[in-house]
């Protein structure tokens, strides 16, 4: 049994076309494995707990419009984000909003609550829309916000065990002698991060699918995250953190430099997808203009050659956003093989 943990995109916004290199090697290494006869269980670990949501929240009691945001959930909750990230660069006291609104979550407040509940389930409808046009699917959509309840339990037993001590307020596990900093576990301010969640979802996944291997798709910036993450497990006495595995890959940037979701310069997925069925759309028609299902063969055509595109570069190497070079009909790529 492998567990792949794939795509993982947070929650209140559209899927970028920087949620494409994990989406694309994930579901490679899902067919792979199925086609070697293993039990695949993909797994799609939403990012919707903690931070993020919390400036969702606090960006839409200050500036929502239920009207607006329902003509188009992840796109409009987006740009509430981008506008308070925007806001909170010049105002200290909207980072203090976040941070109540946090706490408020952890602790179970019945609006924030609510309002969350509402932003996670209209973005997944969004995310299984653009999943179903690239013929990804997932064993199960399970985000951080599921092991919530789980962390408590894990940070005491963290603390009593002596691995987690305290410092400048919050709760770590020293790495030192391992070349490490530090493990956050629990911030100064008492609550929980990415850190903790990812210990609780893997001890979960042991127990509930008793996996052989287990493997993490993410950018390469993560690999410090994952080391400390399989470091901490290992310490907790649990052999099987030696069957985790980080598969890192190179981010995509644009010819202007490093894409940023906080400051709203992104490239929508959907958007790349459309201009490729267009433009594999026009060469059809003037390739073979009777055929049948012409629109659908684009659409199968244009998604091919962008997922091509994505795998043929090599994994670990940084790739400059190059419309033409993504789109390109010439020489080794998806439309050719497909052809």
């Amino acid at each position: 049994t492998v567990v792949i943990d794939f795509s993982s995109p947070n929650i209140s916004r559209p899927l970028s076309i920087h949620h494409l290199r994990s989406t694309a090697i994930g579901n490679s290494l899902c067919k792979i494995y199925s086609a070697l006869g293993w039990r695949v269980v993909g797994i799609n670990h939403l990012g919707d707990w903690g931070v993020h949501p919390a400036i969702d929240i606090a960006a839409y009691k200050r500036w929502g419009d239920d009207e607006v945001l329902r003509t188009n959930p992840p796109y409009e909750l987006f740009n509430l984000y981008v506008r308070y990230n925007a806001e909170m660069e010049n105002d200290p006291s909207l980072r203090e909003e976040v941070q109540a609104w946090t706490r408020k979550l952890e602790a179970g407040d019945p609006e924030a609550l609510q309002l969350w509940e509402w932003f996670r389930s209209e973005t997944l409808k969004d995310f299984k829309r653009m999943y179903g046009l690239m013929g990804v699917e997932f064993t199960e959509h399970v985000g951080e916000s599921f092991y919530r309840d789980r962390v408590g339990p894990l940070i005491n037993t963290l603390r009593d065990s002596g691995l987690a001590v305290e410092s400048e307020g919050a709760l770590v596990v020293m790495l030192d002698e391992y070349d490490m900093p530090p493990a956050i576990i629990q911030t100064g301010a008492g609550t929980t991060v990415y850190l903790t969640r990812d210990l609780a979802a893997a001890i979960y996944r042991k127990e509930t699918y008793d996996f052989d291997r287990m493997i993490y798709t993410t950018d390469s910036g993560q690999s410090l995250h994952f080391r400390q993450v399989f470091k901490v497990l290992e310490l907790m006495g649990y052999e099987w953190a030696a069957d985790c595995v980080h598969v890192p890959f190179g981010l995509i940037s644009f010819q202007e430099g490093k894409m940023s979701s906080r400051r709203g310069n992104v490239i929508f997925l959907e958007d790349v997808i459309d201009r490729a069925n267009e433009l594999t759309r026009d060469i059809v028609r003037e390739k073979n203009p009777d055929l049948p299902n012409g629109d659908e063969i684009a659409r199968q055509v244009g998604i091919g050659a962008i997922i091509y595109a994505d795998l043929d570069s090599r994994r670990n190497r940084d790739i400059v956003f190059d419309w033409g070079e993504i789109l390109n009909f010439n020489g080794e790529t998806g439309p050719y093989i497909q052809y």
